[in-house]
């Protein structure tokens, strides 16, 4: 299954007191408002019949964070080596120069955030009659069904590092079952990366379709 989401990626990470024997998250209504635009696209493609996944899954995830003003160089150009065995012909992509994302949000509490949003806790307290805003979609019956996952972070198509960018922030996500094969998750690079995968273009231009209708 794959998920293309919209929007800036959240990281889910520190909890803070705010007051006695009550903590939250740092970030709290950013990171609810991300959660569930990744909760939505799951229920799109899932549908409301849904039959949570109760098993070991495989999860690949590229963020596409938002591109910064200023560009740190040292992130910009591939390292040659000192005394290449044969000459190597340069990549040319229209003199774009690509910058990998070295600063924050931490990757991993980017994925972090991903994971537990496809398996959402219901906002009810214990002995609380089930209502309609607490019924959450669920993809997985719980995250720790995650077994198998790698993440990366991008900024936005033409100048990204990884083939699974999108033109504006967001993040597309590949879930899977371990008995299912699936192609090997692409290496980010300085150099051109390959195409976007064909697979995701819909539900890419899908999610391009609504935000320009949300401005």
């Amino acid at each position: 299954m794959w998920l293309v989401v919209g929007g800036t990626p959240v990281t889910q990470g520190s909890m803070r007191a705010v007051a006695a024997g009550v903590v939250k998250h740092e970030n709290g209504p950013k990171l609810r408002a991300w959660r569930d635009r990744i909760t939505q696209e799951a229920l799109r493609v899932g549908g409301s019949d849904w039959t949570p996944i109760d098993g070991p899954v495989r999860l690949h995830v590229a963020l596409t964070v938002p591109a910064p003003r200023r560009v740190n160089i040292s992130a910009v150009e591939p390292v040659e080596p000192v005394e290449p065995v044969e000459p190597v012909e340069p990549v040319v992509d229209d003199a774009v120069p690509r910058c990998a994302p070295m600063t924050t949000p931490d990757v991993d509490k980017l994925l972090r955030a991903v994971q537990d949003a496809l398996s959402p806790r219901d906002n009810r307290n214990s002995g609380e009659a089930v209502k309609l805003r607490a019924r959450r979609f669920k993809l997985l019956t719980d995250d720790c069904r995650i077994v198998d996952s790698l993440a990366t972070k991008t900024y936005p198509a033409p100048a990204h590092t990884h083939p699974w960018a999108l033109p504006w922030p967001g993040a597309v996500i590949m879930i899977s079952s371990l008995d299912v094969d699936t192609p090997p998750f692409p290496n980010s690079t300085l150099c051109l990366p390959d195409a976007f995968p064909t697979e995701v273009g819909e539900l890419r231009d899908a999610v391009g379709v609504r935000r320009a209708a949300a401005v």
